[in-house]
């Protein structure tokens, strides 16, 4: 009886300290709080706060809030930047005084696909060129894995991001080749096992010794996939991986894709059934701008912005 009394009085000061909170907890907040604990609600999450907080949850600072979700608040926001690996504010891009890209916050998770998605022109490519570090932004803030990149990026920083391409581009040897050449430019020599390996993963064991030159479009971007993934990238990035491809060889790359393990996959398409399949969340990008960037069921399902609809349902955005 008397833990049932206390369960129930614990019950209802969780009840009232998620009430007096709403009021004060931003919405971000509020979804990172619960989602960051792998609560339910923010009910839950204070709950799983004061397991690990105590009596905590009852002391006050200054405007009448709760320590426990001060110090669950700051657990969130850390492990929030463990799981960041790209973190972009502010970003403008200009060719001359065209502005193709204004992104005025843009994070990337750690392990997550993420597509992008938007017609042509958009600024899709522009954006894959800065996540690989082939050319600056114009201005604001670019962090990767925790580190402010400010003028050159390190050599380090570079060879952790890959990039396959719409037309992949070969060496005229073999696709063993091919696939050692990343490793052989950062002098693992000793990398037959991880090649035959990826080869494996993309279903061209059997082509090792066969000339990269004499492949179909589709076994050519499996020897690129392969080749992007034996370095085990932090993050491969994807121009539009299956444009043009027959259905048998889309299906193969997708599978491939759905497999990336703990790197993260930025994925730029124009189609959104690909992009429906595959990603965590998508992001909409009309002339330079993020319209719309949240979950894939959220944003084919529920979107909040029309254009976010239209272009969906195929119509004109532009």
């Amino acid at each position: 009886m008397g833990k049932a009394l206390i369960y129930l009085a614990s019950g209802a000061l969780l009840l009232y300290l998620s009430r007096a909170t709403d009021r004060f907890i931003a919405a971000r907040d509020r979804s990172r709080l619960a989602s960051a604990t792998g609560a339910a609600d923010l009910t839950q999450a204070l709950r799983l706060s004061v397991l690990t907080s105590g009596l905590s949850t009852l002391i006050t600072i200054g405007g009448g809030t709760p320590l426990a979700y001060v110090l669950a608040r700051k657990k969130v926001r850390a492990r929030h930047r463990n799981m960041t690996l790209y973190q972009l504010r502010d970003i403008q891009h200009r060719y001359g005084t065209r502005t193709i890209l204004d992104l005025p916050a843009l994070d990337i998770q750690r392990g997550e696909v993420l597509g992008i998605v938007g017609p042509s022109g958009s600024g899709k490519s522009t954006l894959l060129r800065l996540l690989q570090f082939l050319e600056p932004p114009t201005s604001g803030s670019f962090t990767f894995d925790g580190t402010l990149l400010d003028g050159s990026v390190p050599l380090a920083v570079r060879r952790r991001i890959v990039t396959v391409f719409q037309h992949p581009a070969l060496l005229d040897r073999s696709v063993f080749d091919n696939v050692a050449y990343g490793l052989r430019l950062r002098r693992q020599r000793d990398g037959h096992d991880l090649i035959m390996q990826a080869l494996e993963r993309v279903g061209l064991h059997d082509y090792a010794q066969t000339r990269a030159k004499t492949l179909s479009g589709g076994e050519a971007q499996r020897v690129a996939l392969a080749r992007a993934l034996v370095l085990n990238p932090a993050a491969l990035l994807l121009d539009e991986p299956t444009a043009n491809l027959d259905p048998y060889n889309v299906g193969l790359i997708e599978e491939i894709i759905r497999g990336h393990g703990d790197t993260t996959v930025v994925l730029v398409t124009h189609n959104t059934f690909q992009a429906k399949r595959l990603a965590d969340r998508v992001g909409l990008l009309l002339n330079g701008k993020l319209i719309e960037l949240t979950t894939a069921d959220r944003f084919f399902n529920h979107p909040i912005d029309p254009r976010t609809r239209s272009f969906i349902n195929g119509e004109m955005v532009y």
